[in-house]
């Protein structure tokens, strides 16, 4: 039986205009945000969301995992690791995607594990 995944709207609407996006950080470091389909299973094969109390949306092509956490209801944006699904390693990015991506608040974090 599948998890519900429960996701905010700002992914929704994204996804309406790219089913997958890829965005550099520092020239050659990207992250990339996987389409819907992507998500359920890379959540579901890693159970990610049982572990971390967060959905896995993206990764770096390595090891790091950007997240929506869900705080006190509020969905925020959290890079992670692969190897470390500690709740408490997750390092806070932004308080929404569209404030990452738009406006780039949170990308000095987003620098190399």
């Amino acid at each position: 039986k599948r998890a519900r995944l429960t996701m905010p709207d700002e992914y929704a609407h994204m996804m309406t205009i790219a089913t997958e996006i890829e965005f550099y950080v520092d020239g050659d470091r990207y992250w990339r945000l996987w389409d819907p389909q992507g998500v359920v299973e890379l959540n579901e094969a890693y159970d990610y969301q049982s572990k971390v109390r967060a959905v896995a949306i993206g990764d770096d092509g390595g090891s790091g995992i950007l997240s929506y956490q869900f705080l006190g209801g509020d969905a925020q944006i959290a890079r992670a690791s692969w190897s470390d699904q500690d709740p408490d390693a997750s390092i806070f990015l932004s308080p929404s995607i569209n404030l990452l991506l738009r406006l780039g608040i949170g990308l000095d974090a987003m620098r190399p594990y």
